[in-house]
């Protein structure tokens, strides 16, 4: 093997909760967060998981994890348990989704509760995400989504590419 290019996936999920620990810290308000995971026996899940929780447990005066909800990386099932988080927390005021293939329904299911307030407005759900596919970077720009944080597949081969031409 000449070389491995991957992303470190704890630090997709420690950015997220570092954004939300950031925010509570510059508004005065606790963030109270609800978990989409994704397959918890996937690798992939369980670091993005940790890393984020890591970063949250670390600041208890300014974020708490209130609901996690393991989706299998699927909308619908990220739509329903979105649904049955808020219904059960509904003092929760943010939103960590570990992937953006399930965030579609996340956002729906915050959408048809009636959770349309967009980032800067008053009553807006704050919500991180990871891997920035078209869906993920559309909520973006639309205000719906606060933050998310990348895995540049694109960026991955570009290294890869040039550790084979110096080799």
């Amino acid at each position: 093997i000449l070389c491995a290019v991957q992303t470190r996936q704890e630090s997709l999920g420690s950015i997220n909760a570092q954004f939300v620990v950031d925010k509570a810290k510059e508004t005065g308000v606790k963030a109270k967060i609800v978990t989409v995971l994704g397959d918890m026996s996937s690798d992939v899940a369980v670091k993005r998981q940790t890393g984020f929780n890591e970063v949250i447990e670390a600041n208890p005066d300014y974020a708490e994890v209130l609901a996690e909800t393991e989706a299998k990386w699927d909308a619908s099932q990220a739509y329903t348990a979105v649904k049955d988080m808020m219904t059960a927390h509904p003092d929760a005021n943010t939103v960590f989704c570990s992937a953006d293939g399930m965030g579609i329904g996340a956002v729906q299911a915050l959408t048809d509760m009636g959770y349309t307030a967009k980032v800067g407005e008053e009553g807006h759900i704050t919500f991180v995400c990871i891997d920035c596919d078209p869906n993920g970077c559309k909520n973006v720009a639309a205000g719906i989504i606060d933050q998310e944080a990348e895995h540049n597949a694109a960026l991955h081969s570009d290294i890869a590419f040039k550790v084979i031409v110096d080799y």
